[in-house]
C-alpha cells in the first residue's frame, strides 16, 4: 500500500446499480449475523445499509481512478462529532456513523474486500489509509459495474463555510441568500450528474497524464490539489472561507478542473467537442470598476520586462501569480523589506535531490535564484513595477482582498451556470473558476451569458477570449478533402490508440443509455 498516493474518503456518494445495491445487502446481512450485542431498529439498519454504500462506492470510484490509489479517513471521535470534518450542519449530524462507518472498514478488512492501515494514536502526518483488495475488484468485475454507477448525492450538503485556519463552521448566511444558493448547486449537479463528459486522448497521454498526478491528495483543505482523474467526480461544491458567506465562493470538485490546462481542449460533453471561453484578466478588471477606472489591455504585461525568457505563456503566468500575491497578502507585508518572502510560480530548472524536504524558505531562495538567473533581475523588480502598473488600484494590494473578489467572481460563475441551463435546451457548462467549457456551437450563447452576468454583478462589460481558437485554427489549417477508406482506416486505429476513451463512452451508454445531444 503506497500511503504517499491517496485522496480523502467521499461521504455523500449514490449509485443506481441494482446489482451494487444487492452486493451491499448481502455484506450487511453477513456483518449483521455476526455482530455482537443487540439487534439493531429499521433505522439503525437503514444507517448501517447507508454506510456500507457509502464505503463501497467510494471503494469503486477510487479503484476506477486508479488500482493503486488509497483512500485516507479519520477515525478519531471528534471528526464524527459537531464541528468535525465529517459533520454536516446543515442536518446537524454526522455524514458518517462512527459505529458503523468503522465497522464496515473492520468487517470489509477482516473478510478480504480491503486492506486497513490505521494511523498510530495522536499526531501523524497521515490519516489512517484503505484500498480494495483484488478480491474485491473482481467482485467488481463479476456484476460488470464501473465509475458510470457512481455519482454524488445533488442533494448532499455542498455549500461550506471554512474558518481561516481551513476548519469547516457553522455560521449565519447574514444577506447571502444560501437557500436559492443551495437550490441553484442542486440543479447545476443534476444537471452534470447525468452528463457524459469524457477526455478523447490517447491511451499513452492519458496514462502520462495520470503519472503526473501521482502525488499525496489526501488533504481535504486543499481545494486545487490534483489527484488521478476520478470521472465519476461530477458534482461540484461551493467553498466559502474566512468564516462568513462573503468571502470565496468558489466552486470546486469537477474532475475537468484538477487537469493541466493542455488537455481541456480535448474535453468532450455529450460526445461532442468543446470549446472553452474565459474572462480575460477577471481580478484586475473587477478591481478596476470597484475605482470606475479603465484596466490596461492586458493587466499581465508589464511593460519593459522581457516575455519571451520563458516558452508559451509561461512568464505570463508568474506575472499573474505575483498579482495575485500583491492582492492577497497582509497589510504589513507592504514594505519592501518584507518582499523576500514572495517567490515566483517557478522551480528551479534541476531541481536538488532534496527538493521535497526543504523548508518553504529554502524553496523561496531556489525559486528566487532561478527567476534571477532567467531575466537578470530580482523578483522584488517585478513586485514594484506591477505595482506601478496597476497605479489606479494600488491601495488595494496588500488588503487580503482575495475572498471579497472570489466571492464576486463565484457569483459571476453561478449565473453563468444558472443562464445557460435556461437556454432552450438547456446547456451543461464546466466551471473551472473564470472560464467556462461548452460543447462547440454553443459558445456564442456562452459568450452572451458570461457578458450579462459580468454586467449584473460587477457592472461593466468584461473581455471574453476564446481558449480554444489557436486549437481550431490548426485543426482547419490541416484539413483536407479525406476518402471513405481514410476514415474507416483513422477511426479504427482510434479505436486502438484512445481505446479507455471508447471504453468510458460505452460503459456510459450501457448504463444511462443514449442521453444529451444525439
Amino acid at each position: 500500500m503506497n500511503i504517499n498516493h491517496s485522496r480523502r474518503n467521499k461521504t455523500d456518494l449514490l449509485t443506481n446499480s441494482d446489482a451494487i445495491k444487492s452486493f451491499v445487502g448481502s455484506l450487511v446481512e453477513d456483518y449483521l449475523k455476526n455482530r455482537s450485542g443487540r439487534g439493531l431498529s429499521v433505522p439503525q439498519k437503514d444507517d448501517c445499509y447507508r454506510n456500507f454504500e457509502i464505503l463501497i462506492l467510494d471503494l469503486l470510484s477510487a479503484y476506477e481512478a486508479d488500482p493503486n490509489l488509497t483512500i485516507g479517513y479519520s477515525r478519531g471521535h471528534g471528526n464524527y462529532t459537531r464541528g468535525g470534518s465529517y459533520w454536516d450542519f446543515n442536518n446537524n449530524r454526522s455524514s458518517l456513523s462512527e459505529i458503523y462507518y468503522l465497522e464496515a472498514i473492520a468487517f470489509l478488512n477482516d473478510n478480504g474486500f480491503l486492506t486497513n492501515l490505521n494511523a498510530v494514536p495522536g499526531y501523524t502526518r497521515y490519516s489512517s489509509r484503505m484500498v480494495a483488495t483484488k478480491q474485491l475488484t473482481k467482485v467488481f468485475e463479476d456484476i460488470d459495474v464501473n465509475w458510470t454507477h457512481v455519482c454524488s448525492d445533488p442533494r448532499a450538503p455542498n455549500i461550506l463555510v471554512k474558518s481561516a485556519e481551513k476548519k469547516i463552521v457553522d455560521v449565519e448566511p447574514d444577506e447571502f441568500d444560501l437557500e436559492q444558493a443551495k437550490a441553484n448547486l442542486r440543479r447545476i449537479n443534476e444537471n452534470l450528474c447525468d452528463s457524459l463528459i469524457n477526455l478523447n486522448i490517447s491511451d499513452a497521454d492519458y496514462h502520462s497524464l495520470i503519472r503526473s498526478q501521482d502525488s499525496d491528495t489526501e488533504q481535504e483543505d486543499d481545494e486545487n490539489s490534483r489527484e488521478p482523474i476520478d470521472f465519476s467526480n461530477r458534482c461540484l461544491k461551493r467553498i466559502f472561507g474566512l468564516g462568513n458567506y462573503r468571502n470565496g465562493g468558489r466552486f470546486y470538485g469537477g474532475w475537468w478542473q484538477l487537469i493541466p490546462s493542455k488537455y481541456r481542449k480535448f474535453i468532450e460533453i455529450e460526445g461532442m467537442i468543446t470549446v472553452e471561453l474565459d474572462y480575460s484578466t477577471m481580478a484586475p478588471a473587477m478591481l478596476y470598476a470597484q475605482k470606475n477606472a479603465r484596466p490596461p489591455h492586458d493587466a499581465y504585461t508589464v511593460p519593459e520586462w522581457d516575455y519571451s525568457v520563458l516558452p508559451e505563456d509561461d512568464f505570463r503566468k508568474i506575472v499573474k501569480k505575483a498579482f495575485n500575491q500583491l492582492l492577497n497578502s497582509k497589510n504589513s507585508s507592504r514594505n519592501p523589506n518584507q518582499w523576500h518572502r514572495f517567490s515566483p510560480d517557478l522551480k528551479p530548472e534541476t531541481l536538488p535531490n532534496n527538493w521535497l524536504n526543504l523548508s518553504p524558505v529554502q524553496r523561496n531562495v531556489l525559486k528566487r535564484e532561478e527567476f534571477q538567473s532567467l531575466t537578470g533581475k530580482n523578483y522584488s523588480k517585478l513586485l514594484a513595477d506591477l505595482m506601478n502598473f496597476h497605479a489606479p488600484i494600488e491601495d488595494l494590494f496588500f488588503s487580503q482582498n482575495w475572498g471579497r473578489v472570489q466571492f464576486l467572481d463565484s457569483s459571476i460563475a453561478e449565473k453563468v451556470m444558472i443562464k445557460m441551463l435556461d437556454h432552450t435546451p438547456a446547456v451543461t457548462v464546466l466551471p473551472i473558476h473564470d472560464s467556462f467549457i461548452v460543447r462547440k456551437g454553443m459558445e456564442r450563447v456562452l459568450e452572451e451569458k458570461m457578458s450579462e452576468a459580468f454586467n449584473e454583478v460587477i457592472g461593466s462589460t468584461p473581455v471574453i477570449e476564446n481558449e480554444n481558437r489557436d486549437h481550431f485554427r490548426h485543426l482547419a489549417a490541416n484539413s483536407r478533402i479525406v476518402f471513405g477508406d481514410e476514415i474507416a482506416e483513422q477511426a479504427a486505429q482510434h479505436q486502438t490508440s484512445h481505446r479507455n476513451y471508447h471504453v468510458r463512452e460505452a460503459q456510459w451508454r450501457a448504463t444511462h443509455g443514449q442521453t444529451g445531444y444525439e
